[in-house]
């Protein structure tokens, strides 16, 4: 999905509308290059090479948009690299808040050899320079998504590489251990008199009560952590082609007229949300239907960077479509968050049941109220089993560590146990438990997870 961190990439790091400043972000090897195209600096040229960063004055100088808008003061921070958050060089480009404005200096980057950012692509590349860990670039969408104070709190501890400190350390400490019992090992006849193998065994066996102390304090923590973030709503996604009764299944669960409805394609042209309270509550979002047309490429891209946002997607079908190709349609929606398939306007199509293809939908009416008590329900299920899960990077900390913890105690049941101690099963076991803590931290992760984390991150971030 992401290209190479040396490429040339460019994006608004700051909200689409008027302000008073908004600010542009250029990365990649030639940045320098691309800013001379640019801009004309008002002073000393670009920082070079090993430079640390500095902030720079210009004008704009690209020939058009110095006709668009003359030779525009503007300020520049620069980090030329090597370093610098992103490991390599980045430039934040610091002008007035005009949309128009913003948006031709990046088309202006883009002949300049840029390539727009994908969402996340920036905090990727900071991650991969190990400028932040995983753990930090999950709490970016905690922070935005935070509804309470104290889901705030939360996701800005964990962002400031609280939790990610902490697992830094236990594993630092862990492989301290593992390399004691490696020596034991490999030099276990020259243990000095007065070390001999109870006393090495008991200096292990504290270690290793250490870490799962640790282990088991951070176990509590993160049920804490869950439990703190489920106070941040979920997003619930109502998703599907034009034209098939969203907006008017959205206006009947919120229980006002939100949306508009019409009898054609393109009534929803962005989306549509609304917050739903109850036993649980969440944010019901209407998006744009997905037809792939010039004159609506926009709205299906907000929908599908919304998508990407969703806990729980709702999967609307017509119930007079009878040859949709159901497992298809499943496979090609947002295969993160929960499914919830339903048919809609089933009033119109007689006889339509709340089955069609090979999977089980929801048969429902806006009109009559047919099938409404049962979607409710079954989206309450789902926010449910969100609310005992916590947030995706909490249940992959909370299993990683739950797998080192069990490979704790097997290897603490083996120092306490009778007879010689096997070296070898004991760092096999710490060597578990270092792998689990890889996997939390994000050492070990493949590029598919990689991806659909940083992917759901904004553009510009």
């Amino acid at each position: 999905m992401f290209g190479s961190p040396d490429e040339m990439i460019v994006a608004a790091a700051t909200a689409p509308a008027a302000g008073l400043r908004a600010i542009v972000r250029i990365a990649g090897t030639e940045t320098a290059a691309v800013l001379a195209r640019l801009l004309e600096p008002c002073g000393p040229a670009w920082p070079q090479a090993g430079d640390p960063p500095r902030c720079v004055s210009a004008v704009l100088r690209e020939p058009q948009l110095a006709e668009a808008f003359g030779r525009l003061p503007c300020e520049l921070l620069l980090w030329p690299g090597p370093g610098g958050p992103l490991g390599g060089p980045l430039a934040e480009l610091q002008l007035p808040g005009s949309p128009p404005l913003v948006s031709a200096v990046i088309e202006a980057a883009c002949r300049a050899g840029c390539r727009l950012a994908k969402g996340g692509e920036f905090s990727l590349r900071s991650f991969l320079a190990g400028r932040i860990d995983l753990v930090q670039a999950e709490a970016v969408l905690a922070v935005i998504d935070a509804r309470s104070p104290e889901a705030l709190t939360a996701a800005l501890d964990a962002a400031a590489g609280g939790i990610g400190r902490r697992l830094e350390q236990l594993r630092d400490r862990l492989l301290d251990l593992l390399g004691d019992v490696e020596a034991v090992i490999d030099f276990g006849d020259e243990v000095a008199e007065g070390q001999g193998a109870g006393a090495v065994e008991a200096r292990l066996a504290d270690s290793l009560d250490g870490l799962l102390a640790e282990l088991t304090a951070m176990a509590g923590d993160l049920e804490q952590r869950a439990a703190t973030a489920s106070s941040g709503l979920p997003r619930v996604v109502l998703a599907g082609p034009a034209n098939v009764g969203k907006s008017s299944l959205f206006n009947v669960l919120v229980g006002q007229a939100k949306a508009l409805v019409a009898d054609e394609p393109g009534t929803t042209r962005d989306w549509v949300e609304a917050e739903i309270s109850g036993p649980m509550p969440c944010v019901l979002v209407d998006l744009a239907g997905f037809e792939e047309v010039p004159q609506r490429r926009d709205a299906v891209a907000a929908a599908t960077r919304e998508l990407a946002r969703a806990d729980i997607v709702i999967h609307c079908r017509d119930a007079g479509e009878t040859t949709a190709d159901e497992a298809a349609a499943v496979a090609s929606a947002h295969t993160r968050p929960s499914q919830i398939l339903v048919s809609t306007r089933c009033d119109r199509a007689a006889g339509s049941g709340i089955r069609s293809g090979v999977v089980a939908r929801i048969a429902t009416s806006s009109q009559t109220g047919e099938g409404l008590a049962e979607l409710r329900q079954a989206i309450d299920d789902q926010l449910g089993i969100l609310a005992r899960e916590g947030s995706p990077a909490t249940v992959r900390m909370a299993a990683a560590i739950a797998a080192a913890r069990e490979a704790a105690v097997v290897g603490r049941e083996m120092l306490a146990g009778p007879g010689q101690l096997d070296e070898a099963m004991l760092a096999a076991e710490l060597g578990r438990m270092l792998a689990a803590l890889d996997e939390a931290i994000g050492r070990e992760l493949g590029n598919d997870l990689l991806d659909r984390i940083f992917a759901r991150h904004c553009i510009g971030k």
